[in-house]
Parts: structure tokens; sequence; C-alpha cells
């Protein structure tokens, strides 16, 4: 994967589930494995809503958009 601009960090606990208003307005919540240098995906942000996600697929150098993104990250996140 690779790694997005970074913004101002938030302080509050992030909440990804469905419909969760998010405390910032525009940006990207990253998800990380381990001490990679680099994340596993991104979930994008516009009006405080989750509207994109982007990942790795797990398998060789192929990028997830979309609803098989959403689903990779839920995945990686519950181990």
């Amino acid at each position: 994967m690779f790694n997005l601009p970074e913004g101002t960090p938030i302080a509050e606990e992030i909440i990804v589930g469905d419909g969760t208003i998010q405390p910032f307005d525009h940006g990207v919540i990253s998800t990380w494995i381990g001490r990679r240098k680099t994340p596993a995906g991104h979930r994008l942000v516009r009006a405080g809503r989750i509207v994109g996600w982007l990942s790795e697929s797990g398998k060789g150098k192929l990028l997830l958009a979309g609803k098989e993104a959403r689903l990779r990250l839920e995945e990686i996140e519950s181990k």
C-alpha cells in the first residue's frame, strides 16, 4: 500500500462502524498491520462520513477498492 498525506492527528477515539460520524470533516483513517512502514489500507472521509475504502488484497500487489476493500479492512482489523 502507499501513504497518504498526513493531517492533524485526532485525540478522540475513532469508531469506523456503519453510519458513524467522525470527529473530523475530511481526511483518511489508515489501518496498519504490525510494525510495517506502510498501511494496509485507508478509509476516505468526507463531511465526517466514510465514503470510500482502499486496501491491499493480501495476495500479491493487488489493490482493492469499494466493497471488497471494506471487507478486507474489516478482516484485517478483526485479527
